[in-house]
């Protein structure tokens, strides 16, 4: 799990450090940063795996996006990335620092470190072309990459946070057309950024038995929030095109999953991110209220963190829909805010709760219910 993360000289964050919980809230008004948080993530998957960010939008990264009018970046300007994070075989908390500066208008990186938590030590370290600690592999010579973690992964150390900072991230943003093509010709276990081949990996869990209980889990949420609805399944009359089967007037349809609302398809979408056979170790959600009624919302939260709880698998989101920040407990929430000097995030508590509400126009703050949660068992 990621533990903290630093940001500096990013778009609208002049410096900001982070504390993240299982479950991390990013709550606050548009313009307020919410989202130069969560692209830093995006650029820095990017710089350490080399493939292409969906944010970039093809574009190599460059001054212009990372300080869009922001002040004019130099081959002096740099922007730096620190963070702490624990995972499955490492036998202390991780540290790594990458910085990257500007070259021909072009966005490489100039320095890079990882060491363990107490050690003076690094595992590697280097600075503008120079190693200061370079560790030595038989057939590795990784001087010529501008990323030098992903050419040390025979490293076990520098194999896992190549795993988590650069694998383990996935960041989703569901198109209103979301699971309107059901026919994926991808093939693809995991699920995609836009959910382009949802219709594929719904049919994985339906069709897995050792994924069963995550799929009754969502078709149980599907048709508790959405009464008419009796199921998912293949349709027999439309060559097994995955259908839901509707109760109109006490008689029963199959419907395509492109005839539902946007709102359903964007709720099961959502809940397929969570629940999906291969859930990344973080799942990152861009504003998930987005065409979703309301008074769902709180409960698509109690499902974050459950699965936090159940499954392991951390949450980063971000909000200004006031009834999606009611779901959650106050520790997981921080408060976006723009000043003066840029984006800044502060951890919150019951008592600010109120304040936060009433900028975010939801009035009164009661507190959620984050016991009430699903059990979204694996069944092992």
């Amino acid at each position: 799990m990621i533990k903290r993360c630093r940001v500096q000289n990013f778009k609208s964050i002049v410096d900001v450090e982070v504390r993240l919980s299982p479950v991390t809230v990013l709550a606050g008004v548009s313009g307020a940063g919410k989202s130069s948080f969560l692209e830093s993530f995006d650029l820095l998957r990017y710089l350490i795996t080399g493939e292409p960010a969906p944010w970039f939008n093809g574009v190599t990264p460059n001054a212009t996006l990372l300080r869009p009018g922001g002040g004019t970046a130099n081959e002096a300007f740099r922007s730096r990335f620190d963070l702490s994070f624990d995972a499955p075989g490492a036998n202390r908390q991780l540290t790594y620092n990458l910085e990257v500066g500007f070259h021909h208008n072009a966005v490489e990186p100039v320095a890079e470190l990882l060491k363990l938590s107490g050690d003076v030590k690094p595992i590697f370290a280097w600075r503008d072309g120079k190693w200061s600690h370079q560790p030595k592999l038989d057939g590795v010579n990784p001087q010529n990459h501008p990323s030098k973690l992903r050419w040390l992964t025979p490293l076990e150390d520098a194999n896992i946070a190549y795993l988590t900072l650069g694998r383990g991230v996935s960041l989703y943003e569901f198109p209103p057309a979301v699971l309107t093509q059901t026919r994926s010709q991808r093939g693809d276990n995991a699920l995609m950024r836009d959910g382009s081949n949802a219709g594929e990996v719904l049919r994985g869990i339906m069709e897995n038995l050792n994924t069963l209980p995550r799929w009754r889990c969502i078709e149980g949420t599907v048709t508790k929030w959405f009464p008419r609805i009796q199921s998912i399944a293949r349709d027999p009359h439309r060559n097994n095109e995955l259908a839901v089967l509707v109760c109109f007037n006490e008689s029963t349809t199959h419907l395509s999953l492109s005839q539902q609302s946007v709102g359903f398809r964007r709720i099961l979408a959502h809940l397929l991110a969570i629940y999906q056979a291969t859930t990344p170790p973080m799942v990152i959600f861009d504003e998930p209220d987005n065409g979703i009624s309301a008074d769902l919302l709180p409960m698509l939260a109690e499902h974050m963190l459950a699965a936090a709880k159940e499954l392991g698998t951390q949450f980063l989101i971000t909000t200004h829909n006031p009834e999606l920040v009611r779901g959650f407990p106050a520790e997981a929430i921080r408060w976006v805010q723009m000043t003066s000097k840029g984006t800044r995030i502060l951890p919150i508590t019951d008592g600010d709760m109120p304040e936060l509400m009433a900028e975010l126009g939801g009035g009164s703050f009661e507190g959620s219910e984050s016991d009430a949660h699903v059990q979204p068992s694996d069944g092992s």
